[in-house]
């Protein structure tokens, strides 16, 4: 601990295991860290797990619970439907 900071290194996989990206991260303590780093992948569509480390020690580990939102939402069009498609009129 530095100044009442700890600094810890987020690791970020896919699910096949392959590592993402790496970013260091500045928390008072290890529950701070995580929060920091679950904020920090909220918009992230691709992660699968992630790894907190705190020098050579991993205090974290986390898998995704739940399936990946897509990054943009699909938009469906009239333009989506086939010619043939009954709609609520007919």
């Amino acid at each position: 601990m530095v100044n009442g900071v700890d600094y810890f290194r987020l690791y970020v996989y896919d699910k096949t295991k392959q590592l993402l990206r790496t970013t260091d991260l500045v928390a008072e303590n290890k529950i701070a860290a995580m929060t920091n780093a679950r904020d920090f992948l909220a918009n992230e569509a691709h992660w699968f797990a992630f790894e907190l480390w705190q020098n050579a020690r991993r205090v974290h580990k986390e898998i995704r619970s739940t399936p990946a939102e897509p990054a943009v939402p699909v938009v469906r069009t009239v333009a989506h439907l086939k010619p043939d498609t009954p709609t609520a009129t007919g």
